[in-house]
């Protein structure tokens, strides 16, 4: 863990100070942290395109210091805290063997590394993401009065999280699957007793939905339109069933001013095609309306990029804008073992054929499910390698579970070998 806070070190001081590589998606969230910093600034729908977390965050390491050195630091200490909380959830649920591997592999997880040094969203979503992941799992193996804190700050943490990337709701699968699995039991068990773990991940759902509708009234109220906490849902929706798009253009009606607004994954593609739209950037309703317009034009095409659009939430495409700084090629390098030695065996763990998964098995399941919220949002929405990301120390956790078994298998097979090599002897 030493050593993955020096990489952290430098990556974020020598080879891609975040201050000094302003540009894109990193320019907007700057430009909109120096608006916030002026009291007679009034949010419009354009700032809340992306989530305001970001730009408050930056707002805030500019005001203590008044330049972006803050906010270099600031991004440092998320992206070294962030393995922290990954070893403290795997100490609770696995012991102390699994812990050290993934407190290895988180520290050293060369994907995340590559973010922290990125005035990005995904660094603080990361930082929320495993914390309250370790407060559900002190929850789950807590007792008595202790567990009921550490679920309600799980539920903040997960909560907070919603102001930083909308994927956070990811984790609402993990409270509404493992509650399941305890009615379900109960359903056909009446002497069911809900367990530690589906008792921690029930509460925190109340402080979840509570931050969650606070910070929907909120700025449905200031944009005008129904939302969240991003108004770019519907345009993601419509781009994310272009093929070929090159440039998407959407004019602002009666008014002459269009904006541009597109997936930088797509153009790893060197697409040819343009597209105009006659609505709002911030219009979703507007946009969903076209979705359902291109659906029936051509469901085919338009369930086949889906799927492209699911799979690529996971792994398919190189992540950007990490993949434009000078360790690009080690990055891309890191994603393929990244899948080979993670992805995989972490979908081994949990999904049929490999094994079905039973009440006796929330803790491992709860694992998985946000990994499928990501899909799933990327099967609505859109996908980049990015979103998933931040959720690397699940994918972890689990892929050392396979690991331990399959180096216990291994362990079994020689010790029968053996103990038949003992017998004909």
């Amino acid at each position: 863990m030493i050593a993955g806070a020096i990489l952290r070190f430098y990556m974020t001081y020598v080879v891609f100070r975040p201050s000094e590589h302003i540009f894109s998606d990193m320019q907007g969230y700057v430009t909109l942290a120096q608006r916030l910093l002026n009291s007679n600034y009034t949010l419009n729908s354009f700032d809340l395109i992306q989530p305001l977390g970001t730009g408050l965050l930056l707002a805030g390491s500019f005001r203590l210091t008044g330049g972006l050195h803050a906010a270099d630091a600031l991004w440092l200490f998320m992206s070294i805290a962030a393995p922290v909380f990954w070893f403290i959830a795997a100490r609770k649920m696995a012991g102390p063997v699994l812990a050290a591997a993934v407190a290895v592999w988180a520290s050293l997880d060369f994907s995340m590394i590559s973010f922290g040094s990125l005035f990005m969203s995904e660094t603080p979503f990361a930082f929320f993401i495993a914390a309250g992941t370790a407060c559900l799992a002190m929850a789950m193996t807590s007792q008595g009065r202790f567990s009921k804190p550490w679920s309600f700050a799980a539920g903040i943490l997960w909560g907070i999280s919603l102001l930083f990337r909308p994927h956070g709701i990811c984790m609402l699968f993990t409270i509404v699957v493992v509650a399941g699995v305890g009615i379900w039991n109960r359903r056909y068990d009446k002497n069911a007793i809900r367990g530690q773990a589906e008792t921690a991940v029930v509460q925190t759902l109340l402080p979840f939905l509570f931050i969650a509708t606070i910070f929907g009234g909120y700025f449905s109220f200031k944009s005008g339109r129904p939302m969240l906490t991003s108004l770019g849902a519907g345009c993601n929706m419509v781009m994310g069933r272009l093929p070929d798009a090159a440039e998407s253009r959407f004019e602002e009606p009666g008014t002459g001013i269009f904006h541009f607004y597109g997936s930088p994954v797509a153009h790893q593609r060197n697409p040819k095609g343009k597209f105009k739209f006659d609505f709002s950037i911030v219009d979703n309703a507007a946009a969903m309306k076209e979705a359902m317009r291109m659906f029936g034009r051509d469901p085919v095409q338009y369930l086949t990029l889906s799927f492209k659009n699911a799979n690529d939430s996971i792994f398919g495409n190189d992540p950007w804008p990490a993949n434009q700084m000078p360790t690009a090629t080690l990055l891309k390098f890191y994603e393929v073992l990244f899948l080979l030695f993670g992805i995989i065996p972490a979908l081994a763990l949990v999904f049929p054929p490999f094994r079905i998964v039973r009440g006796s098995e929330v803790l491992t399941a709860s694992l998985a499910l946000p990994l499928l919220g990501l899909w799933l949002l990327g099967f609505v929405a859109i996908g980049e390698t990015r979103y998933r990301i931040p959720f690397d120390g699940l994918i972890i956790i689990m892929a050392c579970m396979k690991w331990g078994e399959i180096l216990e298998w291994i362990r079994e097979w020689v010790r029968n070998n053996q103990k038949k090599t003992s017998t004909a002897s």
